[in-house]
């Protein structure tokens, strides 16, 4: 009889959490479905127990012990906006699923979701736990993106004409035909064909690092903080993340922040998380360093006059990472700060995760 009431009680609280999770939802325009599972298989065999009476056997029944609480979801903070994201928490969580795809959670049940730039208006977010699954159906505002910004001023070398076409192609990860094509196209290096195909090797390689760190899966919280400025305010922002831009005829979509300061200007991280890469000289990017925050997702520092940190070391938030320069591809000093998520698949904002105080 205590079983039975205890289950009563069960399916009580989950009514009341799927009427309040209604009522918030329809004042937030976000649509919830709450439901039990279908098939027995979330619950152990061994938490199963069987009830008899004079008409026969029921159908087996978790064990009071066995049966955790509803999921209880709870959103932290977000903007469900184009180059946006979403941090929560939901209690008695095995997965969550965005469109489908699982994505990594936290051992006390916390997740993040970022969303592209170009990402769909509407997704499908599946909240699962052992006994009760949740899904919710929410809608991200799309953006207006600055088009047709011209940058002036780089090195033939750096650019080339091979790589025009569709606006769309990430230059932090190049593919071997434009790494090739860059190279080849050198006007300031003069290098022999011999010299030609070693710095494509070693761009390759650069690129390799880079993936390798996107594939990162630290363990750090720095993804459940509220972020700080890289740098002091007093900064340009000399690009804005998500603009169409035209680099000697090319068009292509800009993933960074650039925040144009004077050479030597400290830069800080501004998150705890491990340093997954951290090196100076690289073809694109000069000095480089990526940061492991948690969950899949990675801040990147680009044209540093200074590196300070090394690969593997964990830094706190506000921690030296090195200095503004104008190394690699770059007009001038600035700071090109980025922002992926899911091994680099999401571009994210990284506006979006500072904190503004009020």
């Amino acid at each position: 009889m205590r079983i039975f009431i205890s289950f009563l009680i069960g399916v009580l609280l989950t009514l009341v959490t799927s009427a309040f999770a209604f009522f918030w939802a329809q004042r937030n325009q976000i649509e919830f479905r709450f439901s039990w599972p279908s098939s027995p298989e979330r619950v152990s065999e061994s938490s199963m127990t069987s009830t008899s009476d004079e008409a026969g056997t029921y159908a087996a029944i978790p064990d009071e012990s066995a049966i955790p609480a509803p999921t209880r979801l709870e959103f932290l903070s977000g903007h469900l906006r184009q180059g946006g994201f979403l941090r929560g928490k939901a209690e008695n969580l095995s997965a969550v699923l965005m469109n489908g795809e699982t994505i990594p959670t936290l051992k006390d049940g916390g997740f993040f979701i970022g969303f592209d730039r170009d990402q769909a208006e509407a997704f499908e977010l599946q909240m699962l736990s052992d006994v009760s699954e949740t899904e919710i159906s929410l809608k991200v505002a799309a953006r207006d993106y600055v088009r047709g910004q011209v940058i002036e001023g780089l090195e033939l070398d750096m650019i080339s004409n091979a790589r025009m076409g569709p606006l769309g192609h990430d230059d932090f990860l190049p593919t071997d035909e434009q790494i090739a094509a860059d190279v080849a196209n050198s006007s300031s290096l003069e290098l022999s064909q011999v010299e030609q195909q070693r710095q494509i090797q070693t761009t390759k390689t650069e690129r390799q690092q880079k993936d390798e760190a996107l594939a990162s899966r630290a363990e750090a919280d720095g993804i459940l903080q509220d972020w700080l400025l890289p740098m002091d305010p007093g900064f340009r922002i000399s690009s804005q993340w998500g603009a169409g831009r035209v680099i000697r005829g090319e068009n292509k979509i800009h993933y960074g922040l650039d925040m144009a300061a004077p050479t030597g200007t400290e830069l800080r991280a501004p998150a705890n998380g491990v340093i997954t890469l951290a090196a100076t000289g690289f073809y694109y990017d000069g000095g480089i360093v990526m940061i492991d925050h948690g969950l899949g997702l990675t801040s990147i520092y680009l044209h540093m006059s200074e590196v300070d940190v090394q690969k593997g070391d964990r830094v706190s938030a506000g921690q030296r990472l090195g200095a503004v320069g104008a190394t690699g591809r770059a007009t001038g000093p600035h700071l090109c700060w980025r922002l992926y998520w899911n091994s680099g698949a999401v571009k994210l904002d990284p506006a979006g995760l500072v904190k503004h105080e009020n």
